[in-house]
């Protein structure tokens, strides 16, 4: 399955699966047991617009699920319509990362499998994003919660596209000789970590289910200040929760962000106005293998000797999305070489061919253009057929 923004010089925004906060709070998301001891478990995993997405089974089938340590763990409608062992318990009143507020139901689930590890009384949510046509279409089941992962070590390498799950410490003890950052969890486990910028402190949660690198609040102090070089997402989509909407927000690059002792070096972020939470996503899985110890709440980091820098990617300065029928410009970057094109201007050809979908799930499967220096793009403007040339470029010169 090709990854649906392959434009992008960052993954733009399949992100935000499951980030909700409380208003009405529930403990049954926080419930899941495991019954097995003394247990090593491999199993590989793939990456899905830069989620890790492995196998889930539950009553004798497998299924795909998106491990989020930012959401609950939930089904979509057609899992649960196929489930027999799962009992109702109450509601949930919950606000998503765009700051709509919605109610959920609650359920317990009697066991789900990862690997041959058993997971028993899973507490899960009912969530309508799992029928929205950016999760369906990633033929995406459901998410993994951290009421499941708090019962033992989790580890991803991105590099093998290896999960490790265990409860034996000595089994992972060689990451554990990296980088370790304390953190906080609440009621259901979502983690949360201190991070500094220059001379700003504040806390942020640890997103895998944001595909994103840092992504921060619109009014976060270093934002505010100004003192970072920073451009415009002009038409950005953003998906949270229930919701999806097109806004336009920034990004700024950081000489230095540090989370005690793990120091990034570069990072572009990701400024959302309407954000109801600063993270850190998924992204740090392509430069880092990383363990997940909520029970311990820590997090351990060991640098992959080779990785991508994403200061240094090059960029059209744009990305592609399928609206209503029509291919269309997603979101522009400005500056930047395609700062001429609106969002939303339905795209004829790119490089003289044309692009016909015939709906949003086979644009997502299909949709991918060869990489070249140049891209010729043409657009209906003021009922005319008008042609733009891109060269790629840095994002931040």
């Amino acid at each position: 399955m090709k990854k649906l923004f392959a434009l992008c010089v960052l993954i733009l925004l399949l992100a935000n699966c499951a980030t909700y906060h409380r208003i009405r709070s529930n403990t049954i998301l926080g419930k899941a047991s495991i019954r097995a001891t003394g247990f090593y478990q491999e199993i590989d995993y793939e990456l899905i617009s830069g989620l890790p997405i492995f196998e889930v089974t539950i009553e004798g089938n497998a299924y795909r699920f998106i491990f989020d340590t930012g959401g609950y763990t939930v089904f979509s409608e057609k899992l649960l319509k196929q489930l027999k062992n799962i009992r109702p318990v109450s509601y949930i009143d919950v606000k998503d990362g765009n700051s709509v507020t919605n109610r959920i139901n609650t359920y317990l689930v009697d066991q789900l499998e990862i690997g041959s590890v058993i997971f028993a009384d899973v507490g899960m949510a009912r969530i309508g994003f799992t029928e929205s046509e950016w999760f369906s279409c990633l033929g995406i089941d459901g998410t993994l919660g951290p009421n499941a992962m708090k019962e033992c070590l989790w580890q991803f390498d991105n590099q093998t596209r290896q999960l490790t799950l265990t409860d034996d410490r000595e089994q992972l003890h060689m990451i554990q000789k990296g980088i370790s950052v304390p953190l906080k969890t609440d009621i259901i486990y979502k983690p949360s970590l201190t991070y500094t910028i220059g001379d700003y402190t504040g806390e942020l949660g640890f997103d895998t289910g944001f595909n994103g690198l840092l992504k921060l609040q619109s009014e976060s102090a270093p934002v505010r200040s100004g003192e970072y070089p920073s451009l415009e997402m002009i038409g950005a989509r953003s998906n949270a929760g229930n919701s999806t909407v097109r806004t336009n927000m920034s990004l700024v690059k950081f000489d230095t962000v540090s989370f005690h002792d793990l120091i990034l070096i570069d990072v572009i972020t990701t400024v959302y106005p309407d954000a109801s939470s600063d993270l850190l996503g998924s992204e740090i899985l392509e430069t880092h293998r990383v363990m997940i110890d909520l029970s311990d709440k820590r997090l351990y980091f060991k640098p992959f000797e080779t990785s991508v820098d994403p200061s240094n990617v090059r960029s059209y300065g744009l990305s592609f999305d399928f609206i209503n029928g029509k291919l269309v410009i997603g979101t522009v970057y400005q500056p930047g070489p395609a700062q001429n094109l609106i969002p939303g201007e339905e795209v004829f050809r790119i490089n003289g061919r044309p692009y016909v979908f015939e709906d949003y799930c086979d644009f997502v499967e299909h949709f991918q253009l060869q990489e070249t220096e140049m891209l010729e793009i043409e657009v209906l403007r003021n009922g005319q057929p008008h042609r733009i040339q891109l060269k790629k470029e840095k994002l931040f010169q």
